[in-house]
Protein backbone atom coordinates (compact mmCIF):
# COMPACT_ATOMS: atom_id res chain seq x y z
CA UNK A 1 0.00 0.00 0.00
CA UNK A 2 1.86 3.44 -0.90
CA UNK A 3 0.51 7.04 -0.74
CA UNK A 4 2.00 9.94 -1.57
CA UNK A 5 0.59 12.52 -1.23
CA UNK A 6 -1.73 12.99 2.27
CA UNK A 7 -2.68 16.23 3.27
CA UNK A 8 -4.13 16.99 6.91
CA UNK A 9 -6.31 20.03 7.83
CA UNK A 10 -7.11 20.25 11.44
CA UNK A 11 -8.18 23.07 13.70
CA UNK A 12 -4.53 22.70 15.14
CA UNK A 13 -2.38 22.23 12.23
CA UNK A 14 -1.52 20.98 8.68
CA UNK A 15 -0.15 18.49 7.18
CA UNK A 16 1.48 16.53 4.29
CA UNK A 17 2.75 12.85 4.72
CA UNK A 18 4.19 9.90 2.13
CA UNK A 19 3.67 6.32 3.44
CA UNK A 20 4.53 2.43 2.07
CA UNK A 21 2.70 0.01 4.36
CA UNK A 22 4.38 -3.57 3.59
CA UNK A 23 2.17 -7.15 3.92
CA UNK A 24 4.33 -10.16 4.79
CA UNK A 25 2.47 -14.02 5.56
CA UNK A 26 5.69 -14.73 8.31
CA UNK A 27 6.66 -10.83 9.69
CA UNK A 28 4.58 -7.74 11.19
CA UNK A 29 3.41 -5.43 8.43
CA UNK A 30 6.59 -2.44 7.67
CA UNK A 31 5.70 0.72 7.74
CA UNK A 32 7.66 3.83 6.51
CA UNK A 33 5.76 6.95 7.42
CA UNK A 34 7.43 10.26 6.84
CA UNK A 35 4.99 13.87 7.74
CA UNK A 36 5.71 17.00 7.85
CA UNK A 37 3.49 19.50 9.99
CA UNK A 38 3.24 23.08 9.81
CA UNK A 39 1.75 25.92 11.83
CA UNK A 40 0.54 23.94 14.67
CA UNK A 41 -0.51 25.40 18.14
CA UNK A 42 1.81 24.07 20.42
CA UNK A 43 -0.51 23.72 23.41
CA UNK A 44 -2.46 21.02 21.53
CA UNK A 45 0.46 18.95 20.99
CA UNK A 46 -0.34 16.28 23.67
CA UNK A 47 -3.81 15.47 21.92
CA UNK A 48 -0.97 14.10 19.42
CA UNK A 49 1.69 13.05 21.62
CA UNK A 50 2.21 9.01 21.97
CA UNK A 51 0.73 8.76 25.63
CA UNK A 52 0.65 5.18 25.36
CA UNK A 53 4.53 4.86 25.45
CA UNK A 54 4.93 7.59 28.27
CA UNK A 55 4.11 7.36 32.08
CA UNK A 56 1.41 8.68 33.44
CA UNK A 57 4.05 10.69 35.42
CA UNK A 58 4.91 12.01 32.33
CA UNK A 59 1.67 12.40 30.43
CA UNK A 60 0.78 14.50 33.02
CA UNK A 61 3.79 16.93 33.25
CA UNK A 62 3.51 17.06 29.51
CA UNK A 63 -0.21 18.60 29.74
CA UNK A 64 1.51 21.21 32.23
CA UNK A 65 4.56 21.89 30.97
CA UNK A 66 3.61 22.26 27.24
CA UNK A 67 1.76 25.65 26.44
CA UNK A 68 1.44 28.32 24.31
CA UNK A 69 3.72 28.73 21.58
CA UNK A 70 3.46 27.89 17.94
CA UNK A 71 4.98 24.66 16.02
CA UNK A 72 6.73 26.01 12.85
CA UNK A 73 7.69 23.09 11.55
CA UNK A 74 7.44 19.17 12.56
CA UNK A 75 9.21 16.30 11.11
CA UNK A 76 8.01 12.77 12.05
CA UNK A 77 9.60 9.51 11.05
CA UNK A 78 8.48 5.97 11.48
CA UNK A 79 9.92 2.94 9.27
CA UNK A 80 10.01 -0.07 10.59
CA UNK A 81 8.31 -2.99 11.68
CA UNK A 82 5.02 -2.14 13.80
CA UNK A 83 5.31 -5.39 16.30
CA UNK A 84 8.25 -2.84 17.26
CA UNK A 85 7.18 0.36 17.60
CA UNK A 86 8.15 2.46 19.06
CA UNK A 87 11.20 1.31 20.62
CA UNK A 88 13.47 -0.22 17.80
CA UNK A 89 15.54 -0.79 20.71
CA UNK A 90 17.45 -3.62 18.92
CA UNK A 91 17.89 -1.03 15.65
CA UNK A 92 14.99 -3.54 13.69
CA UNK A 93 13.69 0.76 12.83
CA UNK A 94 13.36 4.18 13.51
CA UNK A 95 10.82 6.52 15.55
CA UNK A 96 11.57 10.22 15.63
CA UNK A 97 9.62 13.87 15.73
CA UNK A 98 11.39 16.56 15.60
CA UNK A 99 10.01 19.83 16.10
CA UNK A 100 10.60 23.32 15.59
CA UNK A 101 8.59 26.09 18.14
CA UNK A 102 8.53 29.44 18.70
CA UNK A 103 7.40 32.00 21.32
CA UNK A 104 5.89 29.97 23.53
CA UNK A 105 6.04 28.61 27.77
CA UNK A 106 8.02 25.81 29.08
CA UNK A 107 6.58 25.37 32.82
CA UNK A 108 9.30 22.39 33.69
CA UNK A 109 7.89 22.15 37.32
CA UNK A 110 5.37 23.94 39.56
CA UNK A 111 8.13 25.49 42.14
CA UNK A 112 10.09 26.73 39.07
CA UNK A 113 9.42 29.72 37.33
CA UNK A 114 8.98 28.67 34.02
CA UNK A 115 11.21 29.10 30.67
CA UNK A 116 10.01 31.46 28.29
CA UNK A 117 11.03 30.35 24.53
CA UNK A 118 11.87 32.51 21.66
CA UNK A 119 13.17 29.50 19.57
CA UNK A 120 13.54 25.52 20.83
CA UNK A 121 13.59 22.22 19.11
CA UNK A 122 12.04 19.36 20.51
CA UNK A 123 13.37 15.74 19.55
CA UNK A 124 11.38 12.47 20.32
CA UNK A 125 13.35 9.78 19.74
CA UNK A 126 12.44 6.21 20.43
CA UNK A 127 11.92 6.34 24.29
CA UNK A 128 13.57 9.59 25.00
CA UNK A 129 12.99 13.62 24.71
CA UNK A 130 15.71 15.70 24.22
CA UNK A 131 14.66 19.99 23.91
CA UNK A 132 17.65 23.23 22.51
CA UNK A 133 16.35 26.43 23.72
CA UNK A 134 18.60 28.73 21.28
CA UNK A 135 16.72 32.10 22.95
CA UNK A 136 14.62 32.54 25.79
CA UNK A 137 14.02 34.08 28.93
CA UNK A 138 13.59 32.99 32.87
CA UNK A 139 13.02 35.45 35.17
CA UNK A 140 15.11 38.66 33.58
CA UNK A 141 18.06 36.57 32.50
CA UNK A 142 18.92 35.65 28.85
CA UNK A 143 19.53 31.82 28.64
CA UNK A 144 20.07 29.05 26.24
CA UNK A 145 19.18 25.19 27.75
CA UNK A 146 19.24 21.62 26.88
CA UNK A 147 16.61 19.54 28.12
CA UNK A 148 16.79 15.70 28.25
CA UNK A 149 14.25 13.05 29.37
CA UNK A 150 16.19 9.70 29.15
CA UNK A 151 13.12 6.99 29.70
CA UNK A 152 9.68 8.51 28.63
CA UNK A 153 8.25 5.15 30.02
CA UNK A 154 9.93 4.99 33.63
CA UNK A 155 7.95 6.06 36.54
CA UNK A 156 10.48 7.89 37.97
CA UNK A 157 11.10 9.56 35.04
CA UNK A 158 13.83 13.05 36.06
CA UNK A 159 14.29 15.74 33.94
CA UNK A 160 18.15 16.93 33.42
CA UNK A 161 18.31 20.60 31.93
CA UNK A 162 21.30 22.14 31.47
CA UNK A 163 20.59 26.11 31.63
CA UNK A 164 23.16 29.53 30.57
CA UNK A 165 21.99 32.28 31.26
CA UNK A 166 22.99 35.89 31.51
CA UNK A 167 21.12 38.94 33.54
CA UNK A 168 21.02 40.37 37.02
CA UNK A 169 22.20 38.65 40.27
CA UNK A 170 18.88 39.17 42.03
CA UNK A 171 17.52 36.02 39.59
CA UNK A 172 19.70 33.82 41.31
CA UNK A 173 18.67 34.28 44.95
CA UNK A 174 14.79 33.86 43.13
CA UNK A 175 15.73 30.75 41.75
CA UNK A 176 17.35 29.54 44.84
CA UNK A 177 14.63 29.79 46.65
CA UNK A 178 13.00 26.80 45.28
CA UNK A 179 10.81 24.42 47.56
CA UNK A 180 12.78 21.82 45.58
CA UNK A 181 16.08 22.94 46.76
CA UNK A 182 17.13 21.92 50.47
CA UNK A 183 16.31 24.13 53.38
CA UNK A 184 19.69 24.98 54.13
CA UNK A 185 20.39 26.86 50.60
CA UNK A 186 16.70 28.45 50.61
CA UNK A 187 17.56 30.15 53.89
CA UNK A 188 20.79 31.46 52.87
CA UNK A 189 19.00 32.80 49.54
CA UNK A 190 16.43 34.28 51.47
CA UNK A 191 19.17 36.28 53.52
CA UNK A 192 21.25 37.63 50.11
CA UNK A 193 20.95 41.02 48.46
CA UNK A 194 22.66 41.54 45.43
CA UNK A 195 23.24 44.08 42.50
CA UNK A 196 25.19 43.58 39.59
CA UNK A 197 25.20 40.88 37.01
CA UNK A 198 26.39 37.38 36.34
CA UNK A 199 27.10 35.01 33.97
CA UNK A 200 25.77 31.12 35.28
CA UNK A 201 25.76 27.82 34.09
CA UNK A 202 23.50 25.59 35.81
CA UNK A 203 22.78 21.90 35.65
CA UNK A 204 19.51 20.78 36.85
CA UNK A 205 18.33 17.91 37.47
CA UNK A 206 14.56 17.28 38.59
CA UNK A 207 12.23 14.24 39.61
CA UNK A 208 8.55 14.54 37.63
CA UNK A 209 6.97 12.33 39.77
CA UNK A 210 5.29 14.22 42.38
CA UNK A 211 6.17 17.61 44.28
CA UNK A 212 8.92 17.80 47.09
CA UNK A 213 10.67 15.19 45.75
CA UNK A 214 14.73 16.99 45.89
CA UNK A 215 16.21 18.58 43.08
CA UNK A 216 20.15 18.28 42.62
CA UNK A 217 21.53 21.30 41.21
CA UNK A 218 25.33 22.25 40.13
CA UNK A 219 26.59 24.79 38.53
CA UNK A 220 29.53 27.96 38.60
CA UNK A 221 28.15 31.55 38.43
CA UNK A 222 30.44 34.13 37.15
CA UNK A 223 30.46 37.65 38.79
CA UNK A 224 30.58 41.15 37.26
CA UNK A 225 30.47 44.61 39.60
CA UNK A 226 28.25 42.77 41.86
CA UNK A 227 27.45 44.05 45.35
CA UNK A 228 26.52 41.61 47.83
CA UNK A 229 24.77 41.66 51.54
CA UNK A 230 24.05 39.39 54.05
CA UNK A 231 23.34 40.00 57.57
CA UNK A 232 26.55 40.56 58.91
CA UNK A 233 29.04 40.97 55.71
CA UNK A 234 29.05 43.53 52.79
CA UNK A 235 31.15 42.82 49.51
CA UNK A 236 31.17 45.59 47.12
CA UNK A 237 32.07 45.59 42.82
CA UNK A 238 33.00 41.56 42.93
CA UNK A 239 33.95 40.10 40.11
CA UNK A 240 34.55 36.46 39.33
Amino acid sequence: LVANDIQLDTPHFSSNSQLRLTFSAQHSPHLDLRTRLRDGQLAAVRHYLPAHIMSPTLVRWSDRALRDGQIVQSDLILNGPLDRFPYFTKGEGTFSVTTQIRASTFAFHPDWPPLQIDQAQLVFERHQLRATLTAGRLLNSSVKARARIAHLSSLSSRLQLDITADGPTPDLSTLLQAPTLSPTIRQLAAQIQTSGTAHSEVQIHLPLRSRGNPARVNGTIHLTDTDLQLPDVRLSQMTG
